[in-house]
Formats: C-alpha cells, sequence, structure tokens
C-alpha cells in the first residue's frame, strides 16, 4: 500500500468512526429524550417516600417534619417549622433534559441563600439511563434531602 491510499484508509477510517459517534449521540439523545420522564418520577416517589418515612420517625418528637408539594414536573420540599428555614425544588426540564436543583435557606437576621445544580442525563455504553452517573435513584435524592434532614441536628 502507498503512502496515498494509507492516506485514504485513514480518512475513511476517521469518517466511519465519526459516523457511529454520531449515530450513538442520535441514540442516546432518542433514549433521554423517551427515558427521561419516568426517570424523573421515579426519583420524585423516592424523594416523597424518604419524606414519609423522616417525618414518621420524627413524629414521636411532636416537632412537624418536612412536606413536599408535587406538581408536573417537579416536587418542593419544605422545612419551616425548625430553624433555619429550607426549601428544595427539583425540578425537570424538557429543553435541555435535564433536572435542576434549586435551593433556598433563610435564617434568622440573615440574607436569604440561594444555590442551584443542574444534573445531566447520559446512556452509558450498556444502553442504562444516567442521571449525574447514577443508575439509581437513591443516591439522587439523598443528594437532595441530605441538606435538609442534616438541618434538624442541633447545633452546638
Amino acid at each position: 500500500m502507498g503512502w496515498a491510499e494509507d492516506q485514504a484508509k485513514q480518512i475513511a477510517d476517521a469518517e466511519a468512526a465519526m459516523q457511529k459517534s454520531r449515530e450513538w449521540q442520535l441514540h442516546e439523545a432518542a433514549r433521554i429524550k423517551t427515558e427521561a420522564p419516568a426517570f424523573f418520577e421515579k426519583l420524585v416517589n423516592q424523594i416523597q417516600t424518604y419524606v414519609d418515612e423522616f417525618n414518621a420517625a420524627r413524629e414521636a418528637t411532636g416537632v412537624a417534619g418536612v412536606r413536599c408539594d408535587r406538581a408536573s414536573g417537579r416536587i418542593a420540599i419544605i422545612k419551616e417549622s425548625a430553624r433555619p428555614a429550607m426549601s428544595v425544588q427539583v425540578q425537570f426540564s424538557q429543553s435541555p433534559v435535564s433536572v435542576g436543583i434549586y435551593r433556598r435557606t433563610v435564617d434568622v437576621g440573615q440574607e436569604p441563600r440561594d444555590s442551584s445544580t443542574t444534573m445531566t442525563f447520559s446512556v452509558d455504553p450498556n444502553g442504562n439511563l444516567r442521571l449525574n452517573g447514577n443508575m439509581d435513584v437513591e443516591p439522587i435524592a439523598q443528594l437532595v434531602l441530605g441538606e435538609v434532614f442534616r438541618s434538624f441536628r442541633p447545633q452546638l
């Protein structure tokens, strides 16, 4: 094989690799668009389950816990009774397909503190849908609720 033939083969190989990459990107985008809403619903259900468990365990103390407000494509977790007051909203977005987490903390005599995080969906080489690298909703629900639940701990 001569130099020119070798160059042509390298170009053809690069084009084939690029085509394969484009096909994967299209496949991934289609899977995400189709499966992400159900994944988000599983996440919302897991958050609700954890909140219900937390509130049931807190019931014995007589101190109000956390409430959830659910609407299509979002869930808000609100802690008002104990300081600091806190809210977390988890929202599904279709364009781009992602999940946004918006936090607000308000303590007596201080300015509200806001933060936000955007989580993105992907498809791993085995075809599993992932949100921020997680196939399972439990670690994401724990991430969402961790700061809220920890805020009930007494401050020394």
